[in-house]
């Protein structure tokens, strides 16, 4: 926990000998290898970062945090193919979960198969309506593609679903009990 609160003021060199202290101490936690991986991913030094990330996972397989943060990273890097791989297993162990479907879509739209994107961009829309802009790429996609049909038929989707849910223009202000003057 210190070595998060030194993490989060930026004191990083004090943050990583608190995680090496307590990897020392406690071999077998895989919370101190995953905040040191975290550490690195956030000074941009993504080789220590994914092997901590590594070593985290040898510690608890089913730890899908770092499986998505390990994917973010090959995504950065353009290695798609392994950002796939690492987000498709992490989905085995939380199957709906929303950050590992938008990870998948980012993942699609970057490799251009857009059909794919949208499927899970809907799963996410299905959970949370008020995520309707994640939308807005996939049409787009369509749109730099040409595919007229699909862009239609996305562009209905938004549309609809935008103007299905009132969210955007609730006015909780007015629920006051007090009387307007």
């Amino acid at each position: 926990n210190i070595g998060v609160a030194y993490k989060n003021i930026k004191k990083y060199q004090s943050a990583l000998n608190y995680f090496d202290s307590g990897i020392k101490n406690y071999p077998s936690d895989h919370l101190l290898n995953y905040n040191k991986a975290n550490l690195f991913k956030e000074v941009s030094d993504f080789k220590n970062a994914k092997k901590n990330f590594s070593i985290c996972l040898e510690k608890k397989k089913d730890f899908f945090p770092a499986l998505i943060n390990l994917a973010s990273i090959n995504l950065q890097e353009n290695n798609l193919n392994d950002a796939l791989k690492n987000l498709n297993y992490a989905k085995t162990f939380s199957k709906d979960n929303p950050i590992i479907l938008e990870n998948l879509a980012k993942v699609h739209l970057v490799k251009k198969n857009y059909l794919k994107a949208e499927s899970y961009v809907k799963k996410i829309i299905d959970m949370d309506p008020t995520s309707i802009n994640k939308m807005i790429p996939i049409v787009l996609g369509y749109s730099y593609l040409g595919d007229e049909k699909n862009y239609q038929k996305s562009s209905r989707f938004y549309t609809e679903h935008l103007c299905l849910k009132s969210f955007i223009f609730s006015f909780n202000h007015l629920k006051k009990k007090k009387k307007i003057k």
